[in-house]
């Protein structure tokens, strides 16, 4: 790569991670919202199911959507994941800490399905990059 595409990667690293940031927001802004609140461990697994499956299919679209407005080149879409999720995941040491005081409709296990939700959707977001990833390409692509 030369030092421009170099430069440009590291510009849109640092816009990923703004994104990111947003993302943490908004899902933290929904689930305060939406999350029914109140379950114990066991109950809610249907809801918990829907959320998940939702929250993972938004986070791979995202994940697409970022690699095509920015030509992420193939070679760099594992990077480009962990930009995309490790400050939202440093975000939610917050979240998790102060759980009952900024969901204030939030009780029982719904600390843990929340860090859950998380974890498991930060793992699929990165997974994703993996294995979308080619070493060997380092053209930008449109996917």
């Amino acid at each position: 790569m030369s030092s421009l595409n170099i430069q440009t990667f590291r510009q849109q690293t640092v816009l990923m991670m703004l994104i990111s940031v947003i993302a943490w927001v908004a899902f933290a802004l929904f689930f305060r919202t939406f999350w029914p609140g109140g379950s114990a461990p066991g109950a809610n697994l249907t809801l918990f199911g829907t959320w998940f499956v939702l929250g993972a299919a938004a986070f791979v679209a995202l994940t697409f959507v970022c690699y095509r407005l920015f030509k992420t080149p193939p070679a760099l879409r594992a990077t480009a994941a962990l930009a995309l999720t490790a400050p939202a995941l440093c975000c939610d040491v917050f979240t998790v800490t102060f759980f009952e005081s900024w969901f204030p409709n939030g009780g029982g296990a719904d600390d843990r399905l929340y860090a859950a939700m998380i974890l498991g959707g930060v793992g699929i977001f990165q997974l994703v990059g993996l294995f979308i990833t080619d070493p060997q390409n380092t053209k930008p692509s449109v996917l």
